[in-house]
């Protein structure tokens, strides 16, 4: 009996005792069935650690492994000091069944048209988010393909590590000119919670295969953000996420294109590979990073193997393994198995020439499987570009493709590959491939886009100002990236794609003016704000002004840093007023941001910090208490202006006119930002 059959037994009986009891303890059916559906996965993702380097793949190809080791105890996420509090957003874990779901998706019954949406994401959990979802961060780069293709790069606000990103990045960049300034990690680590809250995310996405990852745990419980697990174990994964995307950001018509496309190109294949008889069919083995590691009948690969016209050799093992995603076998199985043809997975160290000539590689000596059909015949073949045929995206069939013409060379003998993914690429994405030049006709709407550089403190205002901008001018799509203005200004000078910057600070501008960066007959101060001193929830300390930051109970201050974060560089010249800097400066937690400064108060991190009164009133209800309002000499207000590089100078200035307008204005002040008189 299968696990997934066990699963749905297992669902049944839980059903039953509900009648017959009466009552039934929730949390536990919920953790009895989410363990019982693991098992399989957790048995694979361990599998798939079983790799000798770390260049090479494992399933998907750009998690690391303690993303996906489901018998992980500890997040990968530096968590630190985590608090619960009241929850901000409606989530729903599903207990009715263990199984995964269609994907469907539907809005909440008494909420508006345009208010939230419920839907099922790839370990059949429930998540609640705001319709449509407009703020996501991808912790998984192959779900982010799909995000892309189902036309959200507009949606997506942060991106974590991405694996080979010297190979990838130029892709990312052609399909999304914010590529760059999305990324929120460092080097190759995935980010902080701390991190990941600064950019104010909807919705996170990560790769999972345990309901009860720590790594869900960490972003829910500490952010109060919802997370969607991805996990692919088969092409109706895919298509059913494709669809969930889609609806998540209301282009449900665009995730139905995806999918037609995809059944198009996959039928050029099936169409010739069902007319093939299975005594005529090769076995396939297939071959993940750890050699021994294969493809399971629950999974992704062996979806990819049958639909190129292959029967999975693993079909033939007595083992019940075998219907796990991720089995494991040894040298005595692989020979009395036999295959026909052995199908690599990338492999940075290992080329099918090392197994036809019998190297020793790794510790495994390859003349041991001289006996080998597959190796005798020479058909060893490898997934060399492990990017553009990535099977745990959309771009499944070019995958399919590939494979096929070494399986059947003969039969798809006429099929250029090159031309099939350029064309591809074309529908998907937009774009040419290689080159990745831009299409003369796209899959997404055609709109002139303008890209707004924003001071982390204009988060909610901004947000709010895009949303009524666009829906005034529906012709210009407004993409707004929220950082500190020093960390922006420095995106500018380094040739960023931006075409209007807003400012925390006049000296982040009058740098940029300087240089020719802006044009300043464009610049506007529109906004001001003032600096408090906030502590956590309930003022354990009994801290009542900046004077009691001395105690020696306050061990961190959480500030911006005084270079890059305008908050920071007032705090540190209030603090310099009020003759504390020189006795406190030691204890300061320096933030990338100022949305930063105020989760490390809320978190616990620090005793004490400095955020601008705007900040302190988005805070999550009651997780912060004001102290003090703290007087600087420096007016703090808001500069904004259009970069000079622009190519949509006509568009910039309709924002910038919005912005410092009625409608404008009564956003800033719905936030606490007052206005700056003028004349």
């Amino acid at each position: 009996m299968s696990n997934k059959t066990r699963i749905i037994l297992i669902a049944i009986m839980l059903v039953a005792a509900v009648f017959l009891s009466g009552c039934v303890d929730d949390k536990s059916a919920t953790e009895d069935q989410s363990s019982e559906k693991i098992t399989e996965k957790a048995n694979s993702a361990i599998g798939q650690n079983n790799v000798t380097d770390d260049k090479k793949m494992s399933v998907p190809e750009d998690i690391d492994n303690n993303m996906t080791n489901a018998t992980a105890t500890a997040s990968s996420f530096n968590v630190t000091n985590t608090t619960n509090t009241t929850s901000t957003y409606t989530y729903y874990s599903s207990g009715s069944s263990s199984s995964k779901s269609s994907g469907s998706s539907s809005k909440s019954s008494d909420s508006s048209e345009t208010d939230t949406i419920t839907v099922t994401d790839d370990l059949g959990r429930s998540i609640t988010v705001p319709y449509p979802c407009e703020r996501t961060v991808f912790l998984v780069e192959n779900a982010m393909n799909t995000m892309y293709a189902v036309g959200g790069a507009n949606d997506i606000v942060g991106i974590g590590k991405v694996w080979a990103e010297d190979v990838k990045a130029p892709f990312f960049k052609a399909i999304d000119s914010n590529y760059t300034v999305k990324k929120i990690s460092n080097g190759t680590a995935q980010p902080s919670t701390e991190t990941i809250a600064t950019v104010n995310p909807q919705l996170v996405f990560l790769w999972a295969s345990d309901w009860e990852s720590a790594d869900i745990k960490a972003i829910e419980e500490t952010l109060n953000v919802p997370v969607y697990a991805v996990y692919i174990d088969s092409l109706d994964d895919l298509q059913n996420q494709i669809t969930t995307f889609s609806k998540l950001i209301g282009k449900k018509e665009q995730g139905e294109k995806v999918i037609d496309v995809m059944d198009n190109e996959m039928d050029k294949v099936t169409d010739v590979t069902n007319k093939i008889s299975d005594e005529e069919k090769p076995t396939v083995y297939w071959m993940w990073g750890d050699v021994y590691g294969t493809a399971g009948k629950t999974s992704t690969a062996n979806d990819l193997i049958e639909r190129s016209g292959g029967i999975n050799v693993i079909d033939e093992w007595d083992n019940s393994s075998k219907n796990t995603e991720h089995p494991v076998l040894n040298l005595e199985t692989l020979l009395k198995l036999n295959p026909d043809v052995i199908y690599m997975w990338y492999n940075a160290n290992l080329d099918p020439q090392n197994i036809t000539s019998g190297d020793n590689v790794n510790g495994i000596d390859f003349s041991d499987w001289s006996q080998l059909d597959a190796v005798k015949n020479g058909r060893v073949y490898e997934f060399s570009d492990h990017f553009v045929y990535d099977f745990h995206t959309p771009r499944l069939p070019l995958a399919m493709m590939y494979m096929a013409k070494d399986l059947y060379p003969t039969q798809f003998a006429d099929m250029d590959l090159t031309e099939e993914a350029d064309q591809y690429f074309v529908d998907i994405y937009g774009v040419h491939y290689p080159g990745y030049e831009s299409a003369a006709s796209t899959t997404q709407d055609v709109t002139d886009q303008i890209t707004v550089s924003a001071a982390a403190s204009l988060t909610e205002a901004f947000t709010d100002m895009e949303t009524e901008f666009e829906a005034e001018n529906p012709d210009i799509d407004v993409v707004c990236n929220f950082a500190a203005s020093g960390t922006l200004r420095t995106q500018i000078e380094g040739g960023a794609p931006v075409d209007v910057f807003a400012s925390a600070a006049e000296d982040q501008m009058d740098t940029l003016a300087s240089k020719g960066f802006i044009y300043n007959d464009t610049r506007e101060d529109f906004a001001k704000n003032s600096l408090v001193m906030i502590v956590p929830k309930g003022n354990t300390l009994g801290l009542t002004g900046m004077q009691d930051l001395t105690k020696s109970e306050v061990e961190k201050i959480s500030i911006g840093n005084p270079d890059t974060v305008p908050a920071g560089k007032y705090a540190k010249e209030g603090l310099t007023i009020a003759g504390l800097w020189d006795s406190v400066s030691n204890k300061t937690l320096l933030a990338e941001n100022v949305k930063q400064a105020l989760v490390y108060v809320e978190t616990g991190e620090a005793e004490a910090g400095f955020v601008f009164s705007t900040d302190a009133s988005s805070a999550k209800n009651g997780s912060i208490e004001v102290i003090t309002s703290v007087p600087v000499t420096t007016p703090i207000t808001y500069p904004i202006a259009i970069v000079s590089s622009t190519q949509h100078e006509e568009d910039s200035q309709l924002f910038i006119d919005f912005v410092t307008g009625e409608k404008g204005e009564s956003i800033l002040e719905q936030y606490g930002f007052s206005i700056p008189q003028t004349g």
